[in-house]
């Protein structure tokens, strides 16, 4: 006769089943168990609080990345946040060159004529893609001095991305009507937001300690500073001369031999 497997109980002579002391070596080791869990739980706590950290949230992630959300950010996210940053800065720079066109069909009389009004239209392209450029160049040296991206950050950068591929509508609109203040100043606000969204990155940035080590305060806001002060100053130009106020914006070239000299100061961390 095969024997029943050991179920851990036993049936008293009065039919009604016992538990055998298995069963209670069990229970005991499983309250054991969670007794020191639920101990480790609240020295994590305890730790947590003293570092200002919620109870039951981690103050890390593995990969070194923020607790928000309980989402890690580690390197292959931050990797991420940068790619699709490049990418909508790539199309932003691309669709501006759409609005560049000269009619079909033309004899060759009219086609010179309007190749010679096509100047203003390239003169246009070619500062709004400097400004993309200086705007993308700004961008990746900021996050460049990072050694993480939480997701505060990665959450404002989204944000600037969505100004960034807007730009080429106001820059359309430039393009057709040039000689409009508000066109011009409409522009302008755009490019502004961005650079204040970005000196929102850098102060979250450096309240949570995303920035490498030595890194100052001037270095981090200098670049973004220096573009919403530019822009910010373009706009009541633009109510006198929208043309001056277009060849403001390429003070950002001086702008950006002024970062640098900046971060080659000593103390810049650079």
């Amino acid at each position: 006769m095969v024997g029943a497997p050991d179920t851990g109980t036993t049936v008293n002579g009065m039919g009604t089943v016992a538990e055998s002391p298995m069963v209670h070596d069990r229970f005991r080791k499983r309250c054991s168990e969670a007794t020191h869990t639920r101990s480790a739980a609240d020295e994590t706590d305890e730790s947590d609080a003293l570092r200002g950290a919620p109870p039951g949230r981690m103050l890390s992630t593995p990969g070194g990345g923020s607790d928000i959300w309980g989402l890690p950010m580690d390197e292959e996210s931050g990797g991420r946040v940068l790619a699709l940053s490049d990418g909508v800065f790539a199309i932003a720079a691309t669709l501006l060159a759409l609005d560049l066109r000269v009619p079909e069909g033309l004899p060759s009389g009219e086609l010179h004529a309007a190749l010679h009004r096509m100047v203003s239209p390239l003169e246009g392209y070619a500062i709004a893609f400097l400004v993309i450029g200086v705007l993308w160049l700004g961008h990746h040296q900021l996050f460049a001095l990072m050694r993480r991206i939480g997701p505060r950050v990665a959450a404002l950068n989204v944000l600037l991305l969505l100004l960034v591929a807007l730009l080429p509508f106001p820059s359309s609109v430039v393009n057709d009507y040039d000689d409009e203040p508000v066109v011009v100043i409409s522009y302008a606000l755009n490019v502004c937001l961005i650079a204040l969204v970005q000196v929102a990155i850098v102060a979250v940035a450096l309240h949570e300690d995303d920035f490498v080590p030595g890194v100052t305060r001037a270095r981090a806001y200098v670049p973004s500073a220096i573009t919403a002060g530019v822009f910010l100053l373009s706009m009541p130009i633009a109510l006198v001369s929208t043309r001056w106020a277009m060849l403001s914006w390429l003070l950002l070239i001086p702008g950006q031999f002024v970062e640098a000299r900046v971060n080659r100061a000593p103390g810049s961390g650079g």
